[in-house]
């Protein structure tokens, strides 16, 4: 069989196809080295909650499985409100409405004022979205391209993703 351990910090994952056994067997000898607590049923791990459920569909037993970061995205926006000093309200959508021309080029021409703190919170989000958003990736990588010519409209359109986060990490 194979196991594969991923280690972080102070956190271990074991996965495999050896299943409890052999990752105890694992887990011995991983002892005799390292000093470590019991192995637990993944429940969170790097900030995402993890859950499993076994469920028949057309005769065949099929694992189900959950992953919720609104604790991690709720932590998000506070940092986010810390950073630039704006709270998040209501959005539909991760993209903000587009600007008359004039209004537009207006923004472009402005520096934002986020930008030494655009890369962190961008990338916060972006580690959410890899683990369980993966709909916020383009929102993302559209203003990540940005964080070495940030603008106004730059700063428009990371409030608005923040916005979005805010009214939809419940669901």
């Amino acid at each position: 069989g194979i196991s594969v351990i991923i280690a972080y910090v102070d956190d271990l994952l074991f996965l495999g196809t050896k299943g409890p056994k052999g990752h105890q067997r694992d887990i011995a000898k991983l002892r005799l080295k390292v000093k470590m607590d019991d192995p637990d049923v993944l429940s969170k791990y790097l900030g995402c909650h993890h859950s499993f459920s076994k469920k028949t569909v057309e005769g065949n037993v099929v694992t189900e499985s959950q992953y919720d970061m609104a604790d991690y995205m709720r932590q998000a926006c506070e940092v986010y409100t810390d950073k630039t000093g704006l709270s998040p309200k209501a959005a539909d959508s991760p993209f903000a409405p587009e600007l008359p021309d004039a209004q537009l080029q207006e923004f472009l021409a402005k520096p934002g004022r986020y930008q030494q703190h655009s890369a962190s919170v961008l990338m916060k989000l972006l580690y959410a979205a890899r683990m369980a958003a993966p709909w916020l990736s383009v929102a993302i990588q559209r203003l990540a391209r940005q964080v070495h010519r940030w603008t106004a409209e730059c700063d428009r359109r990371l409030h608005r993703l923040y916005c979005y986060v805010h009214s939809t990490m419940e669901q």
